[in-house]
């Protein structure tokens, strides 16, 4: 199946039919400028609530910020399993630099890393923790409070970057 420039086809839920996002839509792109300007090499998007992913936005302000910036922009969906990677893949590229051994990614460009609910997934935790900036995506009508005040605690306030809200 072909794809039309600037589109992308998303999953909502396991087993649902395709969704088509448009790339140009207003809340990546804000959310794109949002983060562009801060300083980061390595910025992880994490849902609030179990059973949420975050990979198409990671998809998407990929694709957004590689057609902006003059530095490649990458994403990586990280399972469970692929943590320790992820870890050190952040703290290869991170602004604060990488402080043992080979670096795991040549320093330029940056990555996006989607990671699972850090309510289900807390091994996540250590993700976030090596990263230049953290996203907590709460979907309205989805994510409960308290399982988005959960996963900022978790974190640590002081890793939050912010927070995206879809819908």
């Amino acid at each position: 199946m072909s794809q039309e420039p600037n589109r992308t086809e998303i999953m909502r839920q396991p087993g649902a039919s395709p969704e088509v996002l448009d790339l140009t839509s207003r809340e990546y792109q804000s959310l794109w400028f949002s983060v562009a300007k801060l300083p980061w090499n390595s910025l992880v998007l994490v849902p609030a609530d179990e059973g949420g992913s975050v990979a198409h936005i990671a998809k998407a302000l990929a694709d957004i910020g590689d057609n902006l910036s003059v530095s490649p922009v990458t994403y990586i969906v990280a399972h469970p399993l692929d943590y320790k990677q992820a870890v050190q893949i952040a703290a290869g590229i991170s602004v604060s630099g990488w402080s043992g051994g080979e670096r795991p990614l040549p320093r330029s460009g940056r990555v996006i890393i989607a990671i699972e609910p850090i309510v289900t997934e807390p091994f996540g935790v250590a993700v976030c923790q090596e990263a230049d900036a953290t996203v907590v995506c709460v979907e309205l009508g989805v994510s409960g409070l308290a399982a988005s005040r959960r996963t900022i605690d978790l974190i640590g306030r002081e890793k939050v970057t912010g927070t995206f809200v879809i819908g």
